[in-house]
């Protein structure tokens, strides 16, 4: 799980991160949660959550993914409720 950790990089290395680095892990085989508010490297992902006032809002398969099934991430009862 890598959450904002390119953020505070410098242009050069983020290209590196979300280009060769990310897609070297995936092809090991590796399941990698991304979790980034650069919208200029949404379309890498296999699949897109969005998030709004901390509730899971979407998923969207990415032009770029390979048939994969689809895991249902909602919870059985919402988080926060009794």
């Amino acid at each position: 799980m890598f959450d904002e950790w390119a953020a505070d990089q410098d242009p050069v290395f983020k290209e590196v991160f979300y280009r060769e680095l990310l897609p070297e892990l995936k092809a090991q085989g590796k399941a990698v949660l991304v979790i980034s508010h650069d919208d200029r490297y949404f379309h890498l992902g296999d699949r897109l959550l969005k998030l709004e006032d901390g509730q899971l809002s979407s998923i969207e398969q990415t032009e770029t993914a390979v048939e994969q099934p689809t895991v249902n991430l909602r919870p059985a009862v919402p988080v926060g409720s009794s």
